[in-house]
């Protein structure tokens, strides 16, 4: 698992595919500390998976407050 080797155990992760069923190429991770995802984002952001690069970040603007339910933010 790319995550877990490069940077840990992932404390949630969410794959989205499209109303096909195909992957759109998007996720959410979620890590246990700020460290985890700083070292994500360090080692992760432009690392090339199957001949893409993948860009990691953090995300702004929403917060998960359970599991599958999503809020918009400022």
């Amino acid at each position: 698992d790319l995550f877990r080797d490069h940077v840990g155990e992932a404390a949630y992760v969410e794959l989205f595919d499209d109303e096909k069923g195909k992957p759109r190429g998007c996720g959410i991770l979620e890590f246990n500390s700020e460290e985890m995802a700083q070292k994500a984002i360090k080692k992760l952001n432009k690392h090339e998976v199957k001949g893409r690069k993948i860009t990691f970040n953090r995300a702004t603007g929403q917060f998960r407050i359970d599991e599958g339910t999503w809020l918009g933010g400022s």
